[in-house]
């Protein structure tokens, strides 16, 4: 490990070089090449370093999760496609499923008093699927869409739900704009 930048750091790991000025470098071969840039490495054995100043870069073969608060943003690694996950720290993506996004929303426990008491949390439980934001939305179609509202299923696939109350979207490419307690089963 070498600290050769003004004010550099490195905190440990092993082969690490913060050589900017004010920059530190931690993990294995994680090389702080620039003034004021952050590099976190992880276990693999090649060197990892930043491209500019002032930057912060992590590589993390295993996946990243940053969690502010009681909500969420979390990005899960996957070989094809990773999963982007925000809003409540509730909000699922099923296990082996790829490609999924929830942008935000959901909520739980008091909260969900004007919806029956029940979970108000997102799930996507299909390939490729969206939530947009809202409470307690479900996409399990491939590729199916719920943008908004409360309670929606979009079930089919590359079905869609553009929001509103209490929607199922069961057939494949069924669509409803929105509404209340509408079904798109054909």
């Amino acid at each position: 490990n070498v600290a050769s930048g003004y004010i550099a750091t490195v905190p440990g790991g092993g082969g690490n070089t913060a050589a900017g000025d004010y920059s530190f470098a931690a993990g294995r071969r994680a090389k702080a090449l620039h003034t004021g840039s952050f590099v976190w490495a992880d276990s693999a054995d090649v060197d990892f370093g930043s491209t500019a100043p002032d930057q912060f870069a992590a590589r993390a073969n295993g996946g990243v999760m940053l969690v502010a608060g009681p909500g969420a943003w979390r990005m899960m690694p996957h070989p094809y496609s990773p999963n982007l996950i925000g809003g409540h720290s509730a909000n699922s993506v099923a296990a082996e499923i790829f490609g999924a996004t929830i942008a935000g929303g959901g909520t739980g426990g008091s909260d969900c008093g004007a919806y029956g008491g029940q979970n108000c949390w997102h799930s996507v439980t299909a390939n490729y699927a969206t939530i947009g934001g809202g409470i307690a939305n479900t996409a399990s179609g491939d590729s199916a869409t719920a943008n908004g509202g409360a309670l929606n299923l979009a079930g089919g696939d590359n079905a869609t739900i553009g929001g509103g109350v209490e929607n199922y979207a069961g057939g494949d490419n069924a669509t409803i704009g929105g509404g209340y307690v509408n079904t798109a089963s054909g």
